[in-house]
C-alpha cells in the first residue's frame, strides 16, 4: 500500500548534524557528531518517531527511536546496513523494488512491511519515506512507526470479514443482508436458488417484493413486531420465479448500526415441504381416501362454520346405501370401493356447485345443501338424488344395483346449531330403513318424539342389568296331545325409569340397533339356563329351554364358547337347550357361524329356525343349516281355520319337517279351533295364550311344580 504527496522535512545540508563525507567512508561514531548549536539536534534525536535516512541504499542515520524499534543495543549497528535485510526474506525482493522504483525527490510514500527485529520477534512497521538531498547526496529520509498491534486487529477484522463472507456465500441456508431502508444488499446463491432468481433480480429489493400475492389466502404470517433484543421468526410465503409457492420461515436479526439504521441478517429456511405436508395431513384429516370426499370431520367443521353465519333456509340430507353389506361380503370389496366411488361421483354431480357431498362412514353419505327454501324444494332434490342412484353400476363382467334410504332435515330462519340438523336427518334415515329401505323420510315431530323415546330406550338398555330393570320371563311350550309342559321359552322384559313395561319389539329394535344386543342376549341365556336347572332338579321333570339368539350373537366368533360357558355355570345338560334364530340371522350366518352352530348340534343343543316360511330364502338355506326344529309362525297359525292358503302353508311346513325329521313346534295359538287344526295336521308341540302368557320364573314354578294338563 502506498500514497504520495508532499510535506516539508529538514534540510539535512544545513544542519551540520553528520560531516559531509559519504556515510560509508566515516565511522558510526562520527554520525552523531554536531555542533552544540544545532536546533534540530534535539528534535530529531529525541524524537519518539523512529529516524532512518538511507543513502546510496544503506543506513546513513538513525536515531534512537529506530534502534529501539529494531531492538539493538545501540543504533551504530544499524549505519551501513541494507534495510531490507531487516525484512522477511519473503519480503527482501518485494523491498528492493520498492527502494529502486521510490518516487522523484519532493515526493513522500508511505508502505506497510513486516521486520525481523533484533530479538527475532515479527512486528508490523509503517514506513513514510521522502526522497531528500543529504550532505549533497541523494538520500531516503524514512519514518518508521510500530503498527504491529493495529495490524493484528485489522488482520482479525479481515479474517473476520472472509470467514463471514465465506460463510454466507457457501451456506446452504438461503440469506440476505438487508439494509437500514430493508432492501438486499446482498444475497448468497442458496437464496436465489430458492426463489429461483438472479443475484441482481433481488439486490435492492425488499422483503415485500419477493412475497406471494396471495399470502393471505394461502395462510401466511406477516412478521412480527419487535419486542425484544432477539431475532423475529415468522412464516412468510414467496412467490418464485416460475410462479410456483416457496414457503420460508423467516428469522431477522438485526446486525451493526448504520447512521439512518440497523443492518439485519435475513435468513429463510425452505419449509415447503413441512408446509405441504401439514396441508396433506389437513385434507387427509377431513377427506375421505377413497372417494376424495370430506368425511365426518370435514361435515362437522362445515355445520360449525355454517352455525357463525347469518345463513338461513339449510337442508340436510343422510344417505345409506342398502344392503351394502352384501355387496362387499359376495362380490369384494374391491368392487365395493368401486361402487362407492361411482356413488360420491353421481352426488357431485347431481347438486350444486356451493352444495357440499361427503362421505360420513362405510356406505353412508351425507350432503349439505343451503338456501333451499321449503321442505318441498328439500325433498324435490333428495328425488333427484335417488333417481341419479337408480341406474346400475357397471362393474367388470358384471352390474351392481343399489338403493338408497334418506333421510331429510330442513330448517328455515337462522340456525343456532346447524349440527342438530345432521343428527335429526340420522333419525329420519333409520327411520327410511327401519320402513322398508330405499325411500325417503323428512324429520318432523313425530319422529323427534320417536328419537326421544328411542334414546330413553337405549338409555334403559344400557344399565339395566345393574337397575334391575331387566328380567326374564317365560312361556310355556306344551305337548298338543297331553296338554303338559314339556319346555319354556325364556322372553327378556324390560321396564323403564318409572317402572312401566316398554314394549319387546321396541327395546329389542334399539338393542339390536346399538349392539346392545350382545351383552343383553348374553345376559338372558345365563339366567334362563340357571332358571331352568333349578326347576329340572326341583320337579325331576325333563324340560326343555328355549332361547332366541339375534344376528348379532350368531355373528359372533365366540357364540361357541358364550353357549358353553352358560350351560357350564348353570350345570344344564347341553340336551335341554334349545336355541332360536330368526331367518335374518339364517341369511347373514357365515362359514363361522354355521361351524359353530354345527358344532352346537353336534354336542346335543338344539338348533330352530323361529317364524319359518315368513322369508323367501328358507327352503334354500335350510339344506345347509344344521336346524334340528321349525317354528311355524303365529301369523299362519291365525288363519289356518279360516284362510286355506294359511292353513296349507301350516301344513306343507308340518309334513316338511316331517319328512326332515326335523321337530315342528307351532307358536301363536290362541284358540281350541286351532288347537285342533293343528293336532290333525300332525303338529305336536305348541305354545300361545291358550296355555298361558309369559310369566315370571315365580309366577311358573308352582304350574311347573303341579305338572297338570294346560287344556
Amino acid at each position: 500500500m502506498g500514497e504520495t504527496g508532499r510535506r516539508p522535512y529538514p534540510a539535512y545540508a544545513d544542519t551540520a548534524i553528520v560531516p559531509a563525507a559519504p556515510a560509508d567512508e566515516l565511522p558510526p561514531h562520527d554520525m552523531f557528531t554536531a555542533p552544540e548549536q544545532d536546533p534540530y539536534r534535539r528534535l530529531v534525536e529525541d524524537s519518539p518517531v523512529a529516524i532512518v535516512v538511507q543513502v546510496r541504499g544503506r543506513v546513513a542515520y538513525a536515531n534512537h527511536a529506530a534502534a529501539h524499534l529494531a531492538r539493538v543495543d545501540q543504533r551504530g549497528e544499524l549505519l551501513g546496513r541494507e534495510l531490507v535485510t531487516m525484512l522477511p526474506p519473503d519480503e527482501q525482493s518485494r523491498g528492493r523494488a520498492w527502494s529502486a522504483g521510490f518516487p522523484a525527490r519532493g515526493n513522500w510514500s508511505t508502505s506497510r512491511w513486516s521486520m525481523l527485529r533484533a530479538s527475532g520477534e515479527r512486528a508490523t512497521i509503517e514506513v513514510t519515506a521522502v526522497a531528500v538531498d543529504f550532505l549533497g547526496e541523494s538520500a531516503v529520509h524514512m519514518e518508521l512507526r510500530d503498527v504491529s498491534e493495529q495490524a493484528a486487529v485489522e488482520t482479525g477484522l479481515h479474517e473476520s470479514r472472509e470467514r463471514f463472507q465465506a460463510v454466507f456465500t457457501r451456506s446452504p441456508l438461503p440469506m440476505g443482508l438487508m439494509e437500514p431502508g430493508g432492501s438486499f444488499a446482498a444475497v448468497n446463491p442458496a437464496l436465489c436458488a430458492l426463489l429461483g432468481r438472479r443475484e441482481e433480480d433481488l439486490l435492492g429489493r425488499e422483503l415485500g417484493d419477493i412475497r406471494h400475492p396471495d399470502e393471505a389466502a394461502l395462510g401466511g404470517g406477516g412478521l412480527a413486531p419487535q419486542t425484544g433484543p432477539g431475532p423475529r421468526r415468522t412464516e412468510q410465503c414467496y412467490e418464485h420465479r416460475s410462479g410456483g409457492v416457496v414457503w420460508g420461515l423467516l428469522t431477522l436479526t438485526d446486525l451493526w448500526p448504520a447512521r439512518d439504521g440497523r443492518f439485519a441478517l435475513a435468513q429463510i429456511e425452505d419449509v415447503t415441504a413441512t408446509k405441504e405436508a401439514e396441508s396433506r395431513l389437513r385434507h387427509q384429516a377431513h377427506h375421505d381416501l377413497l372417494t376424495g370426499l370430506p368425511n365426518r370431520a370435514g361435515v362437522t367443521q362445515r355445520l360449525a362454520s355454517l352455525s357463525r353465519t347469518s345463513l338461513t333456509d339449510l337442508t340436510v340430507f343422510v344417505l345409506d346405501l342398502d344392503g351394502f353389506k352384501l355387496v362387499n361380503d359376495a362380490r369384494g370389496h374391491d368392487v365395493g370401493d368401486a361402487v362407492l366411488v361411482e356413488v360420491a361421483h353421481r352426488l357431485r354431480a347431481v347438486v350444486r356447485p356451493q352444495d357440499l357431498v361427503a362421505r360420513f362412514s362405510g356406505d353412508e353419505f351425507v350432503i349439505v345443501c343451503p338456501g333451499l327454501p321449503t321442505t318441498e324444494e328439500s325433498v324435490a332434490v333428495g328425488l333427484l338424488i335417488e333417481s341419479a342412484l337408480s341406474a346400475p353400476v357397471a362393474i367388470p363382467g358384471d352390474v351392481v344395483t343399489v338403493t338408497v334410504s334418506i333421510g331429510i332435515a330442513h330448517a328455515t330462519g337462522a340456525l343456532a346449531d346447524a349440527t342438530d340438523l345432521l343428527r335429526h336427518a340420522s333419525v329420519a334415515m333409520y327411520r327410511a330403513k327401519r320402513s322398508g329401505r330405499g325411500r325417503l323420510q323428512v324429520y318432523d315431530e313425530q319422529l323427534h318424539a320417536d328419537a326421544e323415546s328411542r334414546a330413553c330406550t337405549e338409555a334403559a338398555l344400557r344399565h339395566a342389568v345393574e337397575d334391575e330393570r331387566l328380567t326374564v320371563h317365560y312361556q310355556p311350550i306344551v305337548d298338543l296331545d297331553t296338554g303338559r309342559i314339556v319346555a319354556v321359552e325364556s322372553l327378556a322384559r324390560l321396564t323403564d325409569c318409572e317402572g312401566q313395561p316398554l314394549p319387546s319389539e321396541q327395546f329389542i329394535a334399539v338393542a339390536e340397533e346399538t349392539g346392545l344386543i350382545v351383552p343383553l342376549g348374553g345376559w338372558v341365556l345365563r339366567q334362563a339356563c340357571r332358571q331352568m336347572a333349578a326347576w329340572r332338579a326341583e320337579t325331576g321333570l325333563p324340560l326343555g329351554l328355549s332361547v332366541n339368539l339375534s344376528p348379532h350373537q350368531v355373528a359372533r366368533p365366540d357364540l361357541l364358547v358364550t353357549v358353553l360357558k352358560a350351560l357350564d355355570a348353570s350345570g344344564l345338560e347341553h340336551g335341554a337347550l334349545f336355541l332360536e334364530l330368526t331367518e335374518s340371522a339364517l341369511i347373514e350366518a357365515n362359514d363361522s357361524a354355521l361351524t359353530q352352530l354345527t358344532a352346537l348340534r353336534d354336542l346335543g343343543v338344539g338348533i330352530g329356525i323361529d317364524d319359518f316360511g315368513t322369508g323367501y330364502s328358507s327352503l334354500r338355506y335350510l339344506r345347509q343349516f344344521p336346524a334340528t326344529f321349525l317354528k311355524i309362525d303365529r301369523g299362519f297359525v291365525a288363519g289356518i281355520t279360516h284362510v286355506p292358503a294359511d292353513a296349507a302353508i301350516v301344513g306343507a311346513v308340518a309334513g316338511l319337517a316331517r319328512d326332515l325329521s326335523l321337530g315342528c313346534v307351532a307358536e301363536g295359538i290362541e284358540t281350541a279351533e286351532q288347537l285342533d287344526a293343528l293336532r290333525a295336521m300332525g303338529v305336536r308341540l305348541g305354545q300361545g295364550y291358550l296355555f298361558g302368557r309369559p310369566l315370571p320364573a315365580d309366577a311358573l314354578t308352582e304350574l311347573l311344580r303341579s305338572n297338570r294338563p294346560l287344556f
